[in-house]
């Protein structure tokens, strides 16, 4: 046998004096049956409605670059939302603008929600409302067929009249929408509604629920509208007592049967204060299954038959954690979320941000994409929808594994595994299904630097030659036991695996 198969890491871990030796990681893969599955657009984007506010920031909807970034992701829901959200109003006039606190037209005041500078509030937001004009919905609806995204929208929920939503804006559009042919997949109404006191005000969960079956019927604009999704009540996260009563009281008063997919919020740490040791963290990584055992529990008695989507989530809250969000180290957090997610049967998962602030997908100023790009595009080629069942010998969470069948880019039967190693050295990963395998393995590293912009598969630099994205299916060939570097993570494909639940 050899030497490599017969040791242990070793590794010295700061807990006073304590020394702990780490055996060989064993992974045992349940290949024989479906654990859950999840949807071709479990993966999904979000761009957030102030990007529209500054006219699309640095995008430009007919740049190739850009569409070819886009293009990789497909198929991919783009949500179009977040708390600017209730603060954008549609004008098919190029150049009309709006009020502070309301808009004017010619047949009705809309009024919207009293702006922040009246109220003292700990997380008051000094925002205003504002236009996104009928050329801007062209440009990105255009964006998503050239691409072949499919857009979900989320209305303002601030409009409102006599304490219940006013619809005329929203139909408005969807008037708008539908002359111009436009097919969106989905719709929304209102960001964290649990989250409203922060801006001196609240609505009901019950108030709600009714505003949404007021969007539901007025959704019969458009044609195919029984094809909609429809997201909701999209609470902040439900570790929060108050955001999993909000949830519970949205869909047990009308709204679960008016969602297609019940929704939350989840965000690790606070952009403010996060440090990489964060990124690291098992201890921080595990605070999301909780939350979806939580969401999927509540789903399951007051929306049966609704799956839950994460319906907005990254790194940090906050705009992301500044040299660390868009940096290497973000992979972690990322791909453990994926994983998690998948293995406790969330359908989709909805990435904040394709584009902006400091945990965009692609750099906001000259749209070089950030390593979790290059993660997200590898992980659309390599995992599949039918997730299975992974256990690890690995009680501290350090090296952390989820398994799919593969895309059907390799042959049926193969088998995705993706692997975490939070640990400071190396480790030797083993299983049962490794026997006598040759394996295809995707290493996602960076140059040793954590923090850096710089991503590396299999010891290649990634990065765009002018419009034109590297071939990212160049695969290392590796048999067991596979040593995998300390701080990295990556794939391991099995195209010979020939898992039953596979087949």
């Amino acid at each position: 046998m050899k030497m490599q198969q017969l040791m242990k890491l070793c590794l010295l871990v700061v807990l006073g004096t304590v020394a702990m030796c780490v055996d060989d990681t064993e992974l045992r893969i349940h290949s024989d049956s479906v654990l859950k599955t999840t949807s071709s657009h479990f993966l999904s984007m979000t761009i957030d409605s102030n990007v529209s506010q500054a006219n699309w920031g640095n995008l430009d909807f007919r740049s190739k670059k850009l569409q070819v970034i886009a293009e990789a992701l497909s198929p991919c829901y783009l949500r179009m939302g977040g708390n600017r959200a209730d603060f954008l109003i549609f004008s098919i006039n190029e150049t009309e603008t709006n009020e502070a606190q309301g808009v004017m037209y010619p047949d009705k005041s809309y009024q919207s929600m009293p702006q922040l500078n009246d109220f003292e509030y700990g997380k008051k937001r000094n925002y205003t409302n504002f236009t996104m004009t009928a050329s801007m919905w062209d440009d990105i609806n255009q964006f998503m067929t050239k691409v072949g995204w499919d857009f979900i929208f989320d209305f303002n929920v601030f409009l409102r009249r006599d304490g219940q939503w006013d619809p005329d804006n929203a139909k408005l559009l969807l008037k708008y929408t539908a002359s111009k042919g436009y097919r969106l997949a989905g719709w929304e109404l209102g960001n964290e509604p649990d989250d409203f006191h922060g801006y001196g005000f609240d609505i009901s969960p019950v108030q709600l629920a009714k505003d949404y079956t007021t969007m539901h019927n007025l959704l019969k604009i458009l044609p195919d509208y029984k094809n909609f999704q429809i997201m909701g009540p999209s609470v902040t996260q439900l570790l929060h007592v108050r955001s999993q009563i909000f949830f519970s009281d949205f869909l047990q008063n009308g709204g679960g049967s008016i969602v297609t997919a019940p929704t939350f919020h989840h965000y690790y740490v606070d952009g403010r204060i996060a440090a990489m040791g964060d990124f690291l963290s098992p201890y921080v990584l595990d605070g999301l299954a909780p939350e979806i055992i939580t969401g999927n529990k509540i789903a399951a008695q007051y929306a049966p038959g609704k799956r839950v989507w994460i319906g907005e989530t990254s790194s940090a809250w906050g705009g992301g954690a500044k040299g660390l969000s868009d940096r290497y180290v973000a992979g972690f957090m990322w791909l453990d979320k994926l994983g998690v997610a998948a293995s406790q049967g969330i359908e989709v998962v909805i990435r904040q941000a394709f584009y902006g602030a400091n945990y965009g997908l692609i750099d906001w100023q000259n749209l070089e994409p950030n390593p979790d790009y290059w993660l997200s595009v590898l992980y659309k080629k390599l995992v599949g929808s039918k997730v299975l069942q992974v256990e690890t010998s690995d009680k501290t969470r350090h090296l952390r594994a989820y398994a799919h069948c593969s895309t059907d880019k390799f042959p049926a039967g193969s088998v995705t595994v993706y692997i975490l190693n939070l640990w400071t050295t190396a480790a030797n990963v083993t299983s049962s299904m490794f026997s006598n395998q040759d394996m295809q393995m995707f290493l996602l590293h960076s140059d040793g630097d954590l923090r850096s912009q710089d991503v590396y598969l299999n010891g290649k630099l990634l990065q765009m030659d002018g419009n034109s994205l590297p071939d990212l299916m160049i695969p290392t060939a590796v048999r067991a036991p596979v040593s995998w570097p300390a701080h990295t993570f990556g794939f391991l494909v099995l195209p010979n695996a020939k898992a039953q639940a596979c087949m």
